[in-house]
Protein backbone atom coordinates (compact mmCIF):
# COMPACT_ATOMS: atom_id res chain seq x y z
CA UNK A 1 0.00 0.00 0.00
CA UNK A 2 1.60 3.39 -0.97
CA UNK A 3 1.94 5.88 1.70
CA UNK A 4 -0.30 8.83 1.54
CA UNK A 5 1.21 12.34 0.69
CA UNK A 6 1.01 14.96 3.69
CA UNK A 7 -0.10 18.28 3.10
CA UNK A 8 3.58 19.86 2.62
CA UNK A 9 4.65 17.09 0.26
CA UNK A 10 1.19 18.27 -2.04
CA UNK A 11 1.82 21.53 -1.96
CA UNK A 12 5.74 21.03 -3.05
CA UNK A 13 4.72 18.90 -5.94
CA UNK A 14 1.78 22.04 -6.68
CA UNK A 15 5.02 24.10 -6.88
CA UNK A 16 7.32 22.34 -8.84
CA UNK A 17 4.62 21.59 -11.69
CA UNK A 18 4.01 25.29 -11.89
CA UNK A 19 7.55 25.16 -12.37
CA UNK A 20 7.55 22.64 -15.10
CA UNK A 21 5.20 24.77 -16.90
CA UNK A 22 7.32 27.80 -16.88
CA UNK A 23 10.48 26.48 -19.36
CA UNK A 24 12.61 29.44 -18.97
CA UNK A 25 12.22 29.56 -15.23
CA UNK A 26 11.92 26.16 -14.62
CA UNK A 27 15.15 26.05 -12.13
CA UNK A 28 14.56 29.19 -10.64
CA UNK A 29 10.96 29.54 -9.86
CA UNK A 30 10.72 26.27 -7.39
CA UNK A 31 14.34 25.44 -5.80
CA UNK A 32 15.27 22.62 -3.27
CA UNK A 33 15.76 25.34 -0.61
CA UNK A 34 11.94 26.84 -1.47
CA UNK A 35 10.62 22.75 -1.16
CA UNK A 36 12.75 22.12 2.06
CA UNK A 37 10.78 25.80 3.71
CA UNK A 38 7.28 24.09 2.98
CA UNK A 39 8.41 20.49 4.13
CA UNK A 40 9.27 21.94 7.37
CA UNK A 41 5.72 23.75 7.61
CA UNK A 42 3.33 22.52 10.56
CA UNK A 43 0.42 20.29 9.33
CA UNK A 44 -2.53 22.59 10.53
CA UNK A 45 -1.42 25.34 8.44
CA UNK A 46 -0.45 23.20 5.19
CA UNK A 47 -3.47 21.45 5.48
CA UNK A 48 -5.44 24.21 5.09
CA UNK A 49 -3.41 25.85 2.69
CA UNK A 50 -3.93 22.81 0.30
CA UNK A 51 -7.67 23.15 1.09
CA UNK A 52 -7.63 27.16 -0.19
CA UNK A 53 -5.72 26.40 -3.17
CA UNK A 54 -7.68 23.29 -4.09
CA UNK A 55 -10.79 25.94 -3.47
CA UNK A 56 -9.59 28.54 -5.35
CA UNK A 57 -8.83 26.13 -8.55
CA UNK A 58 -12.45 24.57 -8.68
CA UNK A 59 -13.67 27.64 -8.61
CA UNK A 60 -11.69 29.63 -10.58
CA UNK A 61 -11.19 32.68 -7.88
CA UNK A 62 -7.40 33.42 -7.75
CA UNK A 63 -5.72 35.79 -5.77
CA UNK A 64 -1.91 35.78 -4.49
CA UNK A 65 -3.02 34.37 -1.35
CA UNK A 66 -4.91 31.23 -2.83
CA UNK A 67 -2.56 30.29 -5.46
CA UNK A 68 0.83 30.85 -4.07
CA UNK A 69 1.89 28.68 -1.13
CA UNK A 70 3.80 31.56 0.03
CA UNK A 71 1.57 33.95 0.33
CA UNK A 72 -1.08 31.75 1.89
CA UNK A 73 1.38 30.99 4.68
CA UNK A 74 2.65 34.41 5.24
CA UNK A 75 -0.96 35.64 4.94
CA UNK A 76 0.54 38.25 2.29
CA UNK A 77 3.05 39.80 4.63
CA UNK A 78 6.20 40.05 2.15
CA UNK A 79 8.46 40.97 5.03
CA UNK A 80 8.45 37.69 6.67
CA UNK A 81 8.48 35.39 3.58
CA UNK A 82 10.95 32.93 2.45
CA UNK A 83 10.35 33.40 -0.78
CA UNK A 84 10.93 36.67 -1.41
CA UNK A 85 14.33 36.41 0.91
CA UNK A 86 15.25 33.72 -1.69
CA UNK A 87 13.48 35.02 -5.09
CA UNK A 88 13.02 38.95 -4.21
CA UNK A 89 9.74 40.66 -2.55
CA UNK A 90 6.99 39.64 -5.29
CA UNK A 91 5.90 43.19 -5.54
CA UNK A 92 10.09 44.72 -6.08
CA UNK A 93 10.69 44.98 -10.21
CA UNK A 94 13.62 43.21 -9.83
CA UNK A 95 12.41 40.06 -8.15
CA UNK A 96 11.68 36.54 -9.95
CA UNK A 97 7.82 36.70 -10.00
CA UNK A 98 7.69 40.02 -11.90
CA UNK A 99 10.39 38.92 -14.11
CA UNK A 100 7.63 36.16 -14.95
CA UNK A 101 4.66 38.58 -15.28
CA UNK A 102 6.32 40.19 -18.39
CA UNK A 103 6.89 36.87 -20.04
CA UNK A 104 3.12 35.89 -19.92
CA UNK A 105 1.26 37.15 -23.05
CA UNK A 106 -1.77 37.82 -20.48
CA UNK A 107 -1.69 37.77 -16.60
CA UNK A 108 -0.01 35.11 -14.02
CA UNK A 109 -4.03 34.81 -13.10
CA UNK A 110 -4.47 33.53 -16.88
CA UNK A 111 -1.40 31.23 -16.57
CA UNK A 112 -3.22 29.39 -13.53
CA UNK A 113 -6.70 29.18 -14.84
CA UNK A 114 -5.04 27.80 -18.18
CA UNK A 115 -3.55 24.91 -16.18
CA UNK A 116 -5.82 24.66 -13.19
CA UNK A 117 -6.86 21.38 -14.21
CA UNK A 118 -2.96 20.35 -14.15
CA UNK A 119 -2.84 22.11 -10.96
CA UNK A 120 -4.92 20.26 -9.10
CA UNK A 121 -4.31 16.93 -10.07
CA UNK A 122 -1.08 17.29 -7.71
CA UNK A 123 -3.15 18.40 -4.67
CA UNK A 124 -5.58 15.05 -4.84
Amino acid sequence: MEKQKTAQEKLVDFMRTKASLLPKYKKLYFTKKDAAVVLAWPDKEAGQILYEIKMALENGYYYPSNICVFCAYHKEACDSCEYGVHHGKCNKKDSLYMKLSFTFPRTPFDFIREHAEVLLKCLE
